[in-house]
């Protein structure tokens, strides 16, 4: 009696709750459904990366085909340096001086646009394709040329 009393007073009792309609039901579904085939083309369409770019303070330093085996520090800024290592055709920083090492825990990169940043040391790791140094397109004057 006392746990009613206190729902009444709080607006939750049982007949205030509606249970989901059907409505309710098709609206989670499609969205369920949407997002699922959003994640199927993003997976689908990824491209493995051939080279590793390196830029620090905005400009690229160099650049490593994933094929190699690559064991490098990188000289950031500031002085600040970063580890990389390249096996097994993936790429991944494993140490770094920086404050809060969160470039360290970003992992292993290995597909096209997949990037590993250091903001302190302004480094930046950058997957692109193996015809990278060709544009998508060029845009001139709002029109787009292929």
């Amino acid at each position: 009696m006392e746990q009613d009393r206190r729902e009444r007073q709080n607006g939750e009792s049982g007949a205030n709750r509606r249970s989901p309609g059907k409505s309710d039901i098709i609206i989670w579904a499609a969205v369920i459904i949407i997002g699922a085939a959003l994640l199927l083309v993003f997976l689908l369409t990824r491209k493995p990366g051939a080279y590793v770019i390196v830029s620090v303070d905005g400009k690229e330093t160099a650049r490593y085909s994933l094929s190699d085996s690559v064991d490098t520090m990188i000289h950031g800024y500031n002085g600040g340096t970063n580890h990389l290592v390249i096996l097994d055709g993936e790429a991944c920083l494993t140490e770094a001086d920086c404050p809060d090492r969160l470039c360290v825990k970003q992992g292993r990169i290995s597909q096209v646009n997949d990037s590993i940043v250091c903001l302190p040391h302004r480094v930046s790791v950058h997957i692109v394709a193996a015809d990278s140094d060709a544009p998508d397109a060029v845009v001139s004057y709002g029109e787009v040329i292929p």
